[in-house]
């Protein structure tokens, strides 16, 4: 866990900084790496990058000058958490309520639960 704490130290710049550079966080990690808990840190690490740099490349997509880009990032991963949040929230609900009234919702029948999106559509675990 050495090259975890060293990220929670602020020794390593984590993914979400700009100054972020993917061959001191690797050289990092090949240097104080020393379990599973780094090597997911790691690989998460290089994942979140590559959404961060996309998501920042085509931020200037939006027009508003006033608000800068650190906040249209952080208003675009609110609007995602959101979204997850509302899934999560609609599922859990789902399942404590029976599919029909001879049958409590198990492990087995849970796929069959089809949540209502805010698009319109109804999507279960095959989509």
């Amino acid at each position: 866990m050495k090259f975890l704490k060293a990220v929670q130290n602020g020794d390593v710049p984590g993914p979400l900084r700009r100054s972020f550079k993917e061959a001191k966080w690797s050289a990092t990690y090949a240097n104080l790496g020393e379990d599973t808990a780094d090597e997911n840190l790691h690989r998460a690490g290089l994942m979140i990058h590559k959404k961060m740099e996309t998501l920042r490349a085509n931020i200037w997509l939006t027009n508003a000058v006033d608000i800068n880009a650190a906040t249209k990032v952080r208003s675009v991963l609110a609007m995602a958490n959101h979204s997850v949040d509302r899934t999560i929230r609609r599922m859990r609900s789902a399942m404590v309520r029976p599919l029909s009234k001879e049958e409590a919702v198990s492990p087995l029948n849970q796929l069959n639960i089809k949540l209502r999106t805010p698009g319109g559509g109804d999507h279960s675990s095959e989509r």
